[in-house]
């Protein structure tokens, strides 16, 4: 059977986000941003259903430097897991809107019209929460950040629906079908590495 999670196109430079065994993720990003995703139809997606409570564990062990969310030099995450929603086009605005299919056209890939990302952010503290540096169609929550002690394994459980309508209310009035999920970290920016893992991670009926 062919493996669900796989490095997106869009994302072509070298890094590493892999995979270890069914249940447990190893990011280690050097310079470079290359998530893991998996669409609809496996066991940690909705298959189009309208999201729940999503749990997962994870730890850091390396933090990233020089990071900065607010700013597009410091855009980078020492760890993260987002979920992609399948947003109708016609809520995004119009500009964004137009952005989106000139990216979809460019890279062939059926880019999401919003996603939202759990942080493990190496500068703010847990509860920080706004909009990507580079574009309003991914937003964030930090729910872990420096104050965490680090190689230890953390447990989380998020109402993926609740925390969309916090970040995305304002453009989407309904919560819209989760298309896919991603488990990744990413140095790009700021050139630096960072070593993070992530397991267990699950819907919770």
């Amino acid at each position: 059977m062919a493996d669900p999670w796989f490095s997106p196109k869009e994302y072509p430079k070298a890094g590493h986000a892999v995979r270890c065994g069914d249940a447990r993720w190893r990011a280690r990003p050097a310079h470079s941003h290359r998530p893991l995703v998996r669409q609809s139809g496996g066991r940690v997606e909705r298959g189009g259903a309208l999201p729940g409570q999503l749990a997962w564990r994870w730890r850091l062990d390396q933090p990233l430097k020089n990071t900065d969310i607010h700013t597009r030099a410091g855009d980078d995450s020492a760890l993260k897991v987002c979920v992609l929603f399948d947003e109708p086009l016609e809520r995004v605005p119009a500009l964004e809107r137009t952005v989106l299919r000139v990216e979809r056209s460019s890279t062939g890939q059926n880019l999401p019209a919003a996603t939202l990302c759990y942080l493990w952010d190496s500068k703010y503290p847990a509860g920080t929460a706004g909009k990507n540096a580079f574009t309003n169609r991914l937003r964030y929550i930090v729910l872990q950040g420096p104050e965490t002690p680090l190689a230890v394994w953390t447990a989380e459980t998020r109402n993926v629906a609740q925390d969309f309508m916090k970040l995305f209310g304002d453009e989407e009035p309904d919560v819209p079908p989760v298309a896919g999920v991603l488990v990744g970290a990413d140095a790009d920016n700021t050139q630096g590495q960072s070593l993070g893992y992530v397991r267990d991670l699950h819907w919770v009926p």
